[in-house]
């Protein structure tokens, strides 16, 4: 596909992913071969506001590959080593959870790998805004009172808490605040002027209102000097974020583009055949490595990729929980990887009380207990620091949400008792474990 050709297509699958309601607003741009870069956007951002590359955009867990990469740029500055324990940047007398004597180091950190759960435990009235007020005292005290279930370094499991812990411990050894670091390190040197862990008023002036996965406008998540904002505090536009991915795709170059070259490099083994470098995560191989990373919050999507060999790159930011957008960032970089068609229609139907009952329960979700219980309509999840959601049966084992791309099937053991279950979601499948 020739490169007008490839423009048209984005502008329309953008277009029809707004216009049939996948999205209220999508904001794409892509980096050629060569440099040149365009932007494509539909959707109102608030107001009566077009969205379009200046639009602010709060982009979740892509945060992560920044902070991989301070520590990237920090290991070649010698201020730290990817082996430091991360317990040694901590202030005096914090406990770190180990095991067999084996400690959590930077590097288990930045490639999900340390043993800590997906998520910190969190206060009830959280949900608005999950993370911000969870303090050093906070997670200090939950470090000290957790326990590993396995030795760090043994297998990869992501984790926000990992990450947030992260670039609190390299903000620690800096002197400074994460936001302060990253703006110092990363964003002042890219011209990255439309992004920041506390958005300035012009950038408030151009922010666009994200939505829920039923469409209805949320607020904004508020980070301000959140001890896990290394985890998912950024917000930013779609030209910052070009510039970001424009300076991932240089292999030589400034100290900062050498770090991010040795950020992409992959460090371990995830499930489906992906690897991990620092953060980013890693398909395929030679000139067919792709290299992705994805964000959400309460009101956005988020999807950055690139593909190396082809020196190209591709940014998708959306405003809606309601349907992912890592697809369209995919395709772009790969086309024989196929968009994701919208959602089928699912029909509801009523299972009898002592059904949902037998699924009421704690699951643990890669190290985060969501409590399972029964709704008129189903069954109702609680996940920390995040708005109810509602699970509709469409079989006796089989449940769907209404509101997003997601199905579960319930699993039971060789006793016929509830025992897990599999969450389906952008093709992939994470099991889940009932502990009561």
């Amino acid at each position: 596909m020739q490169r007008h050709e490839t423009i048209d297509h984005l502008d329309a699958v953008v277009r029809d992913r707004v216009d049939s309601g996948r999205s209220e607003g999508i904001a794409a741009g892509m980096i050629f071969a060569g440099g040149d870069t365009h932007v494509v956007a539909h959707g109102d951002a608030g107001g009566g506001r077009r969205l379009d590359a200046d639009s602010v955009f709060e982009i979740g867990s892509i945060t992560k590959l920044f902070t991989g990469t301070l520590l990237a740029a920090m290991a070649h500055n010698g201020e730290v080593q990817l082996s430091d324990p991360v317990a040694s940047l901590l202030p005096a007398g914090v406990s770190v959870p180990a095991l067999k004597r084996r400690q959590i180091t930077l590097e288990d950190l930045a490639t999900h790998s340390s043993g800590l759960p997906r998520d910190p435990t969190l206060g009830p009235g959280s949900t608005a805004n999950p993370y911000a007020d969870y303090s050093a005292d906070a997670l200090y005290e939950f470090l000290a009172g957790h326990e590993l279930a396995r030795e760090p370094g043994s297998r990869v499991e992501y984790s926000n808490l990992a990450t947030g812990l992260l670039g609190h411990a390299l903000a620690l050894r800096a002197g400074t605040t994460y936001g302060e670091l990253v703006r110092e390190r990363i964003l002042q040197p890219l011209g990255m002027t439309s992004t920041a862990v506390t958005p300035s008023a012009q950038m408030d002036a151009r922010a666009a209102i994200g939505h829920d996965a039923g469409g209805r406008p949320i607020p904004a998540w508020l980070w301000g000097q959140s001890t896990l904002a290394g985890a998912g505090a950024l917000r930013s536009t779609v030209g910052d974020m070009l510039r970001f991915a424009a300076a991932n795709l240089e292999n030589e170059g400034s100290p900062l583009q050498r770090a991010m070259a040795a950020a992409q490099a992959p460090q371990k083994r995830m499930s489906l055949g992906m690897r991990v470098g620092l953060n980013w995560h890693v398909l395929g191989s030679g000139d067919r490595t792709l290299l992705l990373h994805s964000g959400a919050t309460a009101g956005f999507l988020s999807s950055i990729g690139i593909r190396p060999a082809h020196q190209t790159a591709i940014v998708v930011l959306s405003t809606s929980r309601r349907d992912s957008v890592e697809d369209i960032a995919l395709h772009y970089l790969h086309p024989r990887i196929r968009l994701t068609p919208a959602p089928k229609q699912r029909k509801a139907i009523t299972l009898a009380p002592e059904v949902l009952d037998s699924y009421a329960g704690e699951y643990d979700l890669a190290g985060t207990i969501v409590r399972v219980t029964r709704a008129p309509e189903g069954l109702s999840v609680h996940v920390p620091g995040q708005p109810e959601d509602l699970l509709y049966p469409e079989s006796r084992t089989k449940f769907f949400f209404k509101e997003m791309n997601a199905q579960v099937t319930m699993k039971r053991d060789l006793r016929r008792r509830v025992s897990g279950a599999v969450l389906h979601q952008d093709g992939a499948r994470v099991a889940v474990r009932k502990v009561s």
